[in-house]
């Protein structure tokens, strides 16, 4: 189903209906001067945000941040990794304790998002964001997962 909305200056929106989720809209398009623009992008399902810190992290140790495991029957669709903290520090994404991407921190920017965005993560699978510093003091980190569940 498309559900074309008009405007005077010859801007047309549709939004077409999502084929995994009946009655929500999964993409628009906008049409000027009769050329076609996708211009929004957002896949039908449950929003999904996963957010939790963590203190006194040990030089030496890698420690799980955040974690989320895949409902079964379900589909994850990442669109957005970030992890930030008060130390120098490498932050690894696995998923099912597969490395999937490392990201670190340096001086003047303690903060990082990851580039897995769209990746579908499967029924059961856990996807963690983990930690390690080589600093002699302690250091306090968060990290997000985000997404949408279908």
């Amino acid at each position: 189903m498309v559900q074309p909305c008009a405007s005077p200056d010859r801007t047309m929106s549709s939004w077409v209906e999502s084929p995994a989720n009946p009655g929500t809209s999964a993409r628009q398009v906008v049409v000027v001067n009769d050329q076609a623009i996708p211009v929004f992008f957002d896949e039908a399902g449950t929003p999904v945000n996963v957010f939790n810190s963590i203190s006194s992290v040990t030089s030496a140790s890698e420690v799980v941040i955040a974690s989320y495991t895949v409902p079964t029957g379900s589909t994850f669709t990442i669109r957005q990794l970030g992890a930030s903290g008060t130390n120098n520090s490498k932050y690894t994404v696995y998923i099912d304790d597969i490395e999937q991407q490392v990201k670190r921190t340096w001086w003047g920017d303690f903060n990082t998002d990851f580039n897995l965005n769209g990746l579908k993560v499967l029924e059961s699978q856990v996807i963690q964001i983990r930690i390690k510093h080589d600093k002699p003091m302690t250091s306090d980190h968060e990290a997000h997962i985000m997404g949408n569940l279908i």
